[in-house]
């Protein structure tokens, strides 16, 4: 297991847990195309767009402490990408949770 203050540029599979208990997926291990998926905690509200890979368009601020943002495509890529924002990142690991 490592831990990470911000997310490395690797290929490689990432948990970001945040403040709100949800982990963010950021796998870059899929024929070269970045994937986000969002496992929110038991007790949140969950949206159409969780617990399935998105593409990712765009990431920004992801480090320990910080917001981030993601830019992914929801539905397919003829549908417009949308923007997400998560809580804190508390920790950034390759372990799964």
């Amino acid at each position: 297991m490592t831990d990470f203050t911000e997310l490395p540029d690797e290929y490689a599979r990432f948990y970001v847990h945040t403040a709100t208990g949800s982990v963010h997926v950021l796998d870059n291990t899929h024929a070269g195309r970045a994937t986000w998926e969002r496992r929110p905690s038991e007790d949140a509200p969950t949206h159409y767009y969780d617990r399935s890979p998105k593409p990712i368009s765009k990431l920004q601020d992801w480090k320990v402490g910080a917001e981030a943002q993601v830019i992914a495509a929801d539905s397919s890529y003829l549908t417009s990408p949308t923007s997400h924002r998560t809580s804190a990142i508390l920790r950034i690991t390759d372990e799964e949770p």
